[in-house]
């Protein structure tokens, strides 16, 4: 485990020009981070979400939203199931949808962290001219950020449950799909 002076001597680098000064630690320790993600999010009647899924630094702020996100697309989908509203088939879409998501965070995360535990000068340097910025407009930062943390930017425009993934070889085929043959619960079946 580290010293307090150790301790001191991270704070001062990581705080130049300040003075701060740690003193009677209940404790001490390293922290490691792990980032890692699972190569399925289901496997057989196994659904799986939230740090078992992905695991990331907690640079960002966003594990638990994103557990709570991945908790909230398979549960609806295991309720449409188990009431027979529809197919086990809907529950292939869980994965499909939201491990490229967790990959994009796991992968985010690292970035962050690689810049904030970043030891080159330069880095530092810009982080103490940007944090002052960013500071003194911190609400217009954080309406950039509410969507990113809360996942309302994400798109499942990809998934084979949105109208966007299917395929049309025209637009006169689009326009008759659309407005002939649509039927949603054919999605859910």
């Amino acid at each position: 485990d580290p010293t307090l002076e150790e301790f001191n001597q991270v704070l001062a680098g990581r705080l130049p020009g300040i003075q701060v000064n740690a003193n009677s630690p209940k404790w001490l320790g390293h922290f490691r981070v792990n980032s890692r993600q699972v190569e399925k999010y289901s496997v057989g009647r196994v659904y799986m979400c939230g740090d078992a899924c992905h695991i990331h630094s907690p640079v960002g702020g966003q594990g638990m939203n994103f557990g709570m996100q991945d908790a909230s697309n398979i549960a609806w989908k295991l309720g449409m199931v188990l009431s027979g509203k529809s197919s086990p088939q809907l529950l292939v879409s869980y994965h499909l949808e939201r491990w490229p998501k967790g990959r994009g965070l796991v992968d985010l995360t690292e970035r962050q962290t690689k810049m904030v535990m970043s030891s080159s000068q330069v880095v530092r340097q810009m982080q103490y001219l940007v944090l002052p910025i960013v500071g003194n407009n911190a609400a217009t930062a954080a309406s950039i950020m509410a969507p990113v943390a809360g996942e309302t930017v994400y798109s499942y425009s990809d998934s084979p449950l949105s109208v966007e993934h299917w395929r049309f070889e025209s637009i006169s085929n689009a326009f008759s799909e659309l407005f002939f043959h649509f039927n949603p619960m054919r999605i859910l079946q």
